[in-house]
């Protein structure tokens, strides 16, 4: 083995060594966090966000300037100042939720999460075509992911590949939930729909290696991935769109929409960009009744500076 082969392959160990630590030291957390009163995990995590709240980081006039757009207020509107830093808190204690849902079991979960309009979920598993079930970055899709487990849905969720998501994926593996690199092979999201399984997307921010199309969303176009519509249209899978948003006793509430169906008979482009429309649509009705839920750290608006790719059905 030369120089160079032996360093790659060490770094790979220890590489794998840190992401296991991580992965076990997360169990550890988790089973720590779930002992606290739920009230004293958000005023621990609260201590730490509320201060970023106040400070003028890149991020947080990202923030702002995605609420202005929604809101349609003026630049300097307190309620966008209040929003992008409600924004900061509810995502803190969203972490301390992911956190604490590690190490449920399934009862628990299911005595955390209170559903509506759970019949479409059943209607469209009746269709045996498997479920696509897309979400914002609002609430907790983490939770969402456990109840769907904790009821027996075999679960497929499309994921990033950073060493940080890495770390994350191994508590959802730990739960049962077959994970997809995002710029892997489609074919595991092919084999879950056709068991009549269900794969879970994020899909409210397009990364800009991604086929997108742009569609209204609060009033504004704006790049929304088409891979999902792609994918229902390919495989005659139901889309759900659903959230999954924390009450203010500390539970959640999970709320499913109207299934989204996308004709497999006709593959025009117009039927892509309706259904991704539709799809967007659905996001807007869910945001606007919990904004301050939502965590738009990356701009939603910014179609400008994004680099098209011809279309095509190769990564979600």
């Amino acid at each position: 083995m030369n120089g160079h082969a032996w360093i790659e392959r060490r770094k790979h160990q220890l590489s794998s060594q840190a992401l296991t630590g991580a992965q076990r030291l997360l169990g550890v957390v988790s089973r720590g966090v779930r002992r606290l009163p739920l009230e004293r995990r958000y005023r621990m995590v609260d201590t730490i966000t509320n201060p970023l709240g106040r400070l003028r980081l890149r991020r947080l006039k990202i923030l702002e300037e995605n609420y202005r757009i929604m809101l349609g207020t003026e630049p300097d509107g307190r309620r966008t100042q209040d929003l992008a830093r409600a924004s900061i808190r509810n995502f803190g204690r969203m972490a301390t939720d992911f956190l604490a849902v590690c190490s449920m079991s399934d009862a628990e979960v299911l005595q955390w999460v209170t559903t509506v309009h759970a019949e479409y979920f059943y209607q469209a598993r009746e269709l045996q075509r498997g479920i696509i079930l897309l979400l914002p970055h609002l609430g907790s899709w983490d939770v969402a992911a456990a109840y769907a487990q904790a009821i027996g849905c075999r679960l497929t969720v499309v994921t990033q590949t950073d060493w940080a998501a890495q770390v994350v994926a191994g508590a959802r593996n730990a739960r049962g939930i077959t994970l997809a690199p995002r710029q892997g092979s489609l074919r595991v999201l092919f084999r879950t729909l056709s068991r009549n399984d269900c794969v879970a997307i994020l899909c409210d921010v397009a990364p800009s290696d991604l086929e997108t199309v742009d569609v209204p969303f609060f009033g504004r176009l704006a790049a929304f991935p088409t891979g999902p519509a792609r994918l229902a249209q390919r495989t005659g899978a139901s889309i759900l769109v659903v959230s999954s948003v924390r009450l203010e006793d500390g539970r959640y509430q999970l709320t499913v929409q109207p299934p989204l169906l996308v004709d497999g008979t006709v593959h025009a482009e117009a039927e892509i960009s309706a259904a991704t429309a539709d799809i967007a649509s659905s996001f807007e009705r869910i945001i606007a009744a919990h904004p301050d839920q939502w965590y738009p750290f990356h701009r939603v608006w910014d179609i400008e500076s994004r680099q098209r790719r011809p279309a095509q059905l190769t990564e979600l």
